[in-house]
């Protein structure tokens, strides 16, 4: 949140998304600019639900070839005796 009157940012959400920007004027002083970053909850929510996809769906195909290659081996060393 920005007060507007003494144009410094008073910080009451540490966890807040924000986008600052804070230059010094030809007089000296110093000015912020805050603006809150557009975040959505929707489109987080649909990006974590296809991340959490993608790593279920890779750890299938690893557990698979894991299991694949394991076998592979147990055969070779019933062949071996």
């Amino acid at each position: 949140m920005v007060d507007d009157m003494h144009h410094h940012i008073v910080d009451e959400d540490p966890l807040m998304i924000s986008q600052t920007l804070t230059y010094v004027t030809d007089d000296g002083s110093v000015v912020h600019s805050f603006h809150s970053a557009p975040f959505s909850w929707g489109k987080f929510i649909v990006n974590f639900v296809e991340l959490s996809g993608a790593n279920l769906m890779f750890l299938s195909v690893l557990s698979i070839k894991a299991s694949k290659l394991d076998s592979f081996f147990w055969r070779l060393s019933l062949l071996s005796f």
